[in-house]
């Protein structure tokens, strides 16, 4: 990037889902912190 730092950028859910389907997967499983902040998701290749 140039030399530029990389920052990460915020992602709705929905906006995961879409990119984990683009890539041919299934999401199956959704874990969230208690706090809501952190989100780890299980998918499959379909």
């Amino acid at each position: 990037r140039e030399g530029q730092d990389w920052v990460m950028r915020r992602r709705t859910q929905l906006e995961m889902d879409q990119l984990v389907e683009k890539a041919g997967f299934q999401k199956i499983k959704q874990w969230i912190d208690e706090d809501g902040i952190f989100t780890v998701s299980l998918a499959v290749k379909v």
